[in-house]
């Protein structure tokens, strides 16, 4: 993690890049260049959960795509900057983001 910033301690957002409806879900999120790792876990009762980056805070590029970071698989975009996958009943979903 050390790559996207995470030993750099002046790394912090006074408002989250980064929302997510239809889960009850905390976040991390780290960033450098223009990647991102954005890791969402639920707390609930899972669900269809939708994510939602500030792009321009990150410094993402236009045309971001995300990967599960666990599987490699290409998670759903249905518009730039938004994530669209199922979380289940007190897990997390990492993603990577270029």
């Amino acid at each position: 993690m050390g790559a996207y910033g995470s030993n750099t301690p002046s790394l912090h957002y006074s408002t989250a890049p980064v929302k997510v409806d239809g889960v009850d879900a905390r976040t991390l999120v780290l960033s450098r260049g223009t990647r991102a790792v954005v890791v969402v876990a639920d707390y609930v009762g899972g669900g269809a959960a939708k994510v939602t980056l500030d792009r321009k805070a990150l410094a993402l590029p236009d045309g971001a795509a995300a990967k599960d970071l666990e599987t490699g698989q290409p998670v759903e975009s249905p518009a730039p900057g938004v994530f669209t996958f199922e979380l289940k009943k007190h897990d997390f979903k990492a993603l990577i983001v270029e």
